[in-house]
């Protein structure tokens, strides 16, 4: 499977900047994403991981591709986390 993720300042370093830029200067910034089962409410075991990193000049409409090193099913019963920098919450998305 895989995600097309589009970063923006929020997403990979909290809360934008004051002066409201959100460069890079060629940072190497990481996504991953890991599938759980559904009732691994607290996201501890993973049943697969997928990440990229790439330099970026600036982060905002910056796009990474993860995917998946296996097939993961597509059925209802999976969650996907996905983030973007350890420091920010994570975004969780249904199994398509």
């Amino acid at each position: 499977m895989s995600i097309a993720v589009t970063l923006s300042c929020d997403v990979v370093h909290g809360l934008p900047r004051g002066d409201g830029e959100c460069d890079a200067d060629g940072d190497r910034v990481c996504v991953s994403a890991q599938w759980y089962e559904a009732t691994d409410t607290a996201f501890e075991s993973p049943i697969a991981t997928a990440e990229s990193c790439q330099k970026v000049e600036t982060i905002i409409g910056a796009q990474l591709s993860l995917v998946s090193p296996e097939p993961i099913p597509r059925e209802p019963d999976l969650n996907i986390l996905v983030r973007a920098d350890v420091r920010v919450g994570s975004l969780v998305l249904a199994n398509p």
